[in-house]
C-alpha cells in the first residue's frame, strides 16, 4: 500500500476590526478606528477608557475587609449622576460627576460598609434618600445634603455584610419601605421591614431557617396586586 500524503493549505486572511475609543464623556469624545490583522486570530480592537476629569478618586479600606459596588443616581436634580460609595474604613462617600465631594459628605458610620447603597424617595416628597447598611447591624438613612433622616438608624440585630437594603412600597401607601436581610453566625437570619419613618412594619421581622446572606427582592409574585 502506498503511503498517504496529506497536503495542508494555510490561508492567510486579513481582518478589519472596528474599535471605539472613548474620550471625555462630558464632551462626547468617542472616536472610531479600524485595525487590521491576520489569521488565525484576527486583531482585537482595544478600547482605551480615558478617566473623566477629576477621576479616579481614592477611598481607604480595612486591610482584611473590602467594600463592594457603587450606586449612581441624580441626587440634586441637575441631570447628572452622583457616585455613591461606602467603604470598610466606615465612610460613606458621595461625589459629583467631576469627582468633587458633595457638600455634607463623607459621613463616618460606626461600622464598615461592604454593600451598595440603595436610593429612593422614601417619603414621596420628591427628594431621594440614601439607605445604607453597615456591618455593625444598623441601617442608616441620609438626605442628599448628608443629614440623617428622622427615625434612623435602625438596628437589624445582627451582622450585615455584602447585603444591600431593598426599597419597595410593600403596603401600597405610596411611600417606600426598607427591607433588610440580616445574618447572625450560628443562628437563623432575619428579614426586617421598616416604614419610611423607621417604625417596624406590622408582622415583621420574620425568621429564616438559615443565615441571611443575600439582598432581598420584592414584587407581586402571584399577581394578586399585593
Amino acid at each position: 500500500m502506498k503511503p498517504l500524503s496529506v497536503l495542508i493549505c494555510v490561508l492567510s486572511v486579513s481582518f478589519a476590526v472596528t474599535a471605539s475609543r472613548t474620550g471625555d464623556a462630558l464632551t462626547g469624545g468617542v472616536t472610531t478606528t479600524e485595525e487590521t490583522g491576520g489569521s488565525p486570530a484576527p486583531a482585537r480592537g482595544f478600547v482605551n477608557l480615558v478617566p473623566m476629569q477629576g477621576w479616579p478618586q481614592h477611598i481607604n479600606t480595612h486591610p482584611n475587609y473590602k467594600p463592594s459596588g457603587l450606586t449612581l443616581v441624580d441626587l440634586n436634580g441637575d441631570g447628572k449622576l452622583e457616585v455613591i460609595a461606602g467603604s470598610t474604613d466606615n465612610t460613606l462617600n458621595v461625589w459629583d460627576c467631576k469627582g468633587n465631594m458633595m457638600a455634607g459628605w463623607p459621613k463616618t458610620l460606626p461600622g464598615m460598609i461592604q454593600s451598595k447603597a440603595a436610593v429612593g424617595d422614601l417619603t414621596g416628597d420628591g427628594t431621594p434618600e440614601i439607605v445604607v447598611s453597615a456591618r455593625n447591624g444598623y441601617v442608616y438613612v441620609y438626605e442628599p445634603d448628608g443629614s440623617a433622616a428622622t427615625g434612623w438608624p435602625q438596628n437589624a440585630n445582627g451582622v450585615i455584610g455584602f447585603v444591600s437594603p431593598t426599597l419597595f412600597d410593600v403596603d401600597g401607601d405610596d411611600t417606600l419601605e426598607v427591607i433588610m436581610v440580616q445574618m447572625q453566625s450560628g443562628q437563623p437570619g432575619h428579614v426586617y421591614v421598616w416604614n419610611h419613618d423607621g417604625t417596624v412594619m406590622p408582622g415583621w421581622p420574620q425568621n429564616m431557617d438559615y443565615l441571611g446572606v443575600a439582598t432581598a427582592s420584592a414584587g407581586d409574585v402571584d399577581g394578586d396586586d399585593d
